[in-house]
């Protein structure tokens, strides 16, 4: 049952419908049996009620347990089959049914995990089907002092009567090679050699550690299954200067994979100083005990071990102290971890035993997570970011080649169990190791940052990535080089025989072209005829006579019910010349012609722009399709501000009868502008809104606008609103 939450593959290979697969037997047996036989020992000891038995095998009855027992109990019912630590009875009545407690020994969990109590409700179920009774609550045994303690399932009764549907389903199911693929479960699984050698003859995607189920499937209804595949999918993406956000990029990592480099997308200067230290932390996750301590100092070119050991909890603030006599004999120094579980460490110390002031600011100060300064920012063709993985790259081996934070646990307990000196060599040697690999990896880390040419054979910023189109095809690859020969001088001949013009006719085309593309014409739809003044501006004499004619063409839109069309307005003035004064001049309303495009055309372009967020660019490429208007990119800008000018009042008219109101709502957003972060303030009352452009966040602008204001003033909690000397009221979506 525990296997269907941790893998629903394992299911299928347990159950048979998976063929191939080899079991590699689990090294946690003998420390679990020799608990199991001490945690029964106690409970005997602790409660005279319960009676020992070696094997109790239960099966469709019906009939009932009268007895507490402990020891090793088998239920079966059907095809479903459960192990028990013990049973025991909670109620027993001649007239009543009576009810029932399944007991587990949960190893050295210093709380039942979510494991343990699937167990026990997995159990309860069968007990009801074996004895009648529903169990509600459960015992477990776990820790080292052996805790008894009552656990409700309830909610884990529903979640596993739920899971054995799902199980029947996978024992029906067709194809189980769906459920494939690795997870966390991998590290304490008998088949993960099997199906990590799968997964990598497969190049299936969940070798990369950190993506997710539901990615998976995502990447899956795209049609991408493989490692090799997201590599061709990555994309740089323009970050803004202002994100400080970093994210993984799965596809990014499938191409280091690929293309067996590594890829940096960020990399800083490592901090120099006289010595160096590299911290690695051993210790038992579930009790919170730590009790095994590493350093490796390097000052100098000289490097030293110091490696601090626990035998029990109470030994850990003689640890601690150890570790700080060390780092109270250095000067100066950066001290290197990888992980959080190493910085919980010295928190977690710092907060239990105590450190001087001086001491514990000089470690939060010096204190480096190398893993920070690699994930997002730094691609190894590795599968994970893992330790393990990265050093492996960097061609650094472990003594034990199965060591891992889930084998040292493991070791731990055999070493309680039998206190050997071997067994404690090889927890001390495995965390040297990891203190000696921490250390290849910085000093990698250093070659990228400092750019050494013997660390950049393999680096390579993503930058300089060369992508190939999506839409083209790939170069092709020929089994004999001389096919690729033949085939350029075919393409040589082809060239040789197309039509082609010389540099000078191609130039003068594309001249021609240009110059035509300025003296576009359009059709006129109106020609408006003004009428020429009578009388002369300077002298007022009414002796005048025609001396030229002049036309305007004003392009323009024409909106109407049913959709807009071009409108193109031609008018035609006469110039007069005065016989008293030899004045020469037009028509007033021909003067105040003064743009090439009407107020029409202006206004559908700043709807264009403003309303619909389209960049002037792409409203003259609109112009261009629908109506045939050839406008410049100048010439928008132009219109952009004269209509800005030609609305200035209308905008001032606005500001001040939201300054003159009763009330008005006022907030602030960040935007960026070119790279370069600025803010929008946005002024709004039941009728009007009017937005300001500010460079700063700086509550001057609020002063300016709303000066002497003395309606109500709405906002948020930031401090600046609290300057305007008025009424205020914070916004109820901020209460």
């Amino acid at each position: 049952m525990s296997d269907y939450f941790a893998c629903r593959y394992k299911v299928a290979i347990n159950q048979g419908l998976v063929s191939g697969q080899k079991a590699v037997p689990a090294e946690n047996l003998d420390y679990e049996v020799e608990y199991r036989g001490r945690a029964i020992a106690m409970v005997l000891e602790k409660y005279p009620a319960f009676k020992k038995t070696d094997r109790l095998e239960l099966a469709i009855g019906p009939h009932q347990k009268q007895e507490s027992v402990v020891g090793q109990i088998v239920l079966t019912v059907d095809n479903l089959q459960c192990h028990l630590d013990g049973l025991e009875v909670l109620k027993k009545t001649p007239r009543s049914r009576s009810t029932y407690a399944p007991i587990l020994c949960a190893k050295f969990l210093a709380t039942p995990s979510k494991h343990e109590k699937r167990r026990l409700a997995f159990s309860a179920i069968l007990i009801e089907k074996l004895l009648g009774s529903l169990p509600t609550i459960g015992r477990i045994v776990h820790g080292d002092t052996f805790k008894f303690t009552k656990v409700h399932l309830k909610k884990e009764i529903q979640e596993v009567s739920d899971a054995i549907q799902g199980i029947q389903a996978i024992d029906r199911s067709v194809d189980c090679q769906s459920y494939f693929r690795l997870n966390r479960h991998c590290t304490e699984c008998q088949y993960s050699v099997f199906c990590k050698e799968k997964a990598r003859r497969i190049d299936h995607l969940s070798l990369i550690g950190g993506i997710g189920e539901k990615e998976i499937k995502d990447l899956n209804a795209k049609g991408i299954f493989t490692v090799t595949q997201l590599a061709h999918t990555f994309r740089p993406r323009r970050t803004a200067s202002n994100n400080t956000t970093v994210k993984h990029n799965h596809a990014l990592r499938a191409k280091a994979i690929l293309d067996d480099k590594i890829y940096v997308v960020q990399c800083g200067m490592l901090p120099t100083a006289k010595a160096y230290v590299y911290l690695d932390v051993e210790g038992m996750p579930d009790l919170d005990f730590y009790y095994l301590v590493g350093l490796v100092v390097v000052t100098n070119g000289k490097k030293q071990y110091h490696q601090f050991w626990a035998d029990t909890w109470h030994d850990q603030e003689q640890v601690w102290s150890a570790f700080l006599g060390v780092i109270r004999s250095l000067d100066e120094f950066v001290l290197f971890h990888y992980g959080k579980y190493d910085s919980q460490y010295l928190s977690e110390m710092e907060r239990r035993y105590g450190c001087e002031s001086t001491t514990s600011e000089q470690l939060r100060k010096s204190a480096m997570n190398v893993l920070s300064l690699i994930y997002g920012k730094i691609y190894f063709p590795t599968y994970s970011n893992t330790l393990k993985e990265i050093a492996a790259f960097t061609e650094f081996k472990w003594t034990e080649a199965k060591a891992s934070g889930q084998q040292s646990i493991i070791w731990r307990k055999r070493w309680e169990l039998t206190h050997k000196d071997e067994d404690k060599e090889v927890l001390l040697q495995y965390n040297r190791d990891d203190c000696t690999a921490l250390e290849k990896v910085v000093s990698v880390l250093h070659g990228i940052g400092n750019q050494d040419e013997g660390s950049l054979s393999k680096v390579t910023s993503v930058e300089e990535i060369k992508l190939t189109s999506t839409y083209k095809f790939g170069t092709t690859d020929y089994c004999v080089p001389e096919f690729d020969y033949i085939n350029k001088c075919a393409y040589f001949d082809y060239q040789r025989n197309k039509i082609s013009l010389s540099r000078e006719s191609r130039n003068r085309i594309f001249k021609a072209v240009r110059h035509q593309r300025q003296r576009r014409t359009y059709r006129v739809n109106k020609t408006v005829v003004l009428r020429p003044p009578t009388r002369c501006i300077s002298c007022g004499s009414d002796s005048l006579y025609k001396h030229g004619r002049y036309k305007k063409t004003v392009l323009d839109l024409k909106f109407s019910t049913f959709g807009v069309r071009r409108h193109v307005v031609r008018y035609v003035a006469t110039r007069m010349r005065c016989r008293s004064c030899k004045k020469v001049f037009l028509s007033d309303m021909f003067l105040k012609i003064r743009s090439r495009y009407g107020h029409d055309f202006s206004s559908w372009v700043i709807y264009q722009h403003v309303a619909m967020r389209q960049s002037l660019k792409k409203v003259a490429e609109v112009l261009d399709g629908l109506f045939g208007y050839s406008v410049s990119m100048g010439s928008l800008a132009h219109i952009k501000r004269a209509m800005a000018n030609k609305y200035a009042s209308t905008y001032q008219l606005l500001v001040r009868r939201i300054k003159n109101g009763d009330l008005v709502h006022v907030d602030e957003t960040a935007v960026s502008i070119k790279g370069n972060k600025a803010y929008i303030w946005v002024f709004t009352n039941h009728d009007e809104v009017v937005y300001f452009y500010s460079d700063s966040r700086e509550g001057q602008l609020l002063k300016d606008v709303l000066h002497k204001f003395k309606g109500v003033l709405i906002s948020d909690f930031y401090s600046a609103y609290d300057s305007i000397d008025c009424r205020q009221q914070k916004c109820l979506i901020h209460l």
